[in-house]
């Protein structure tokens, strides 16, 4: 017959059965059919009478397929992440988003997952990325109205970084100091 591909785990019986003959494997079998297990090169010669004929093929075991993108993780707000599914066994890549790539370049929170998929069968995994701001500095909001009114009342920066003291002072639109701030230990 023609060379096959076994998926690993899996058997294949190959078969030459002819009445009244005899049969030598290389593997040192004498049956008319020998089950295969692994991948490899087998042939065979059947003899009946005078007449001997042989046939070879080559078995190429293929794996099933693995998918493991790892652990849930976080990462930085806005910075590029990358989701690898590279799998030396994959013949095909599919994500929840309907891309095709190995590769999945995220850059926000959510639940992703990728089915990796052969010959042999798919495997799919998922994770779950988180975000964080992952800033050096403090960030400041650009405006607020300290009105009472519920909105933008409280002027507070998003502190993402340990912080030892500082020193805040507030302009208004022409320049003029409006608020001068320390730490609370700083009077």
């Amino acid at each position: 017959g023609d060379d096959s591909l076994l998926c690993a785990g899996n058997r294949i019986r190959l078969d030459v059965t002819n009445a009244g003959a005899a049969y030598q494997w290389n593997t040192g079998e004498q049956s008319p059919t020998l089950e295969v297990d692994t991948g490899g090169f087998y042939r065979v010669t059947v003899t009946r009478g005078l007449c001997s004929r042989s046939d070879s093929l080559s078995v190429r075991e293929v794996m099933q397929p693995r998918a493991d993108l790892g652990s849930d993780t976080t990462i930085c707000y806005g910075e590029p992440f990358q989701l690898d599914a590279t799998s030396p066994d994959a013949e095909a890549y599919l994500w929840q988003d309907g891309s095709t790539a190995p590769v999945l370049a995220v850059r926000q929170a959510g639940a992703y997952s990728v089915s990796v998929s052969n010959i042999c069968g798919v495997a799919t995994s998922p994770v779950v990325i988180a975000t964080q701001e992952c800033a050096d500095h403090l960030i400041y909001p650009t405006a607020f109205s300290p009105n009472g009114d519920g909105q933008n009342d409280v002027f507070r920066p998003r502190v993402m970084i340990s912080v030892s003291a500082y020193h805040i002072r507030i302009l208004d639109r022409w320049g003029r100091t409006v608020i001068v701030s320390g730490p609370p230990a700083a009077g």
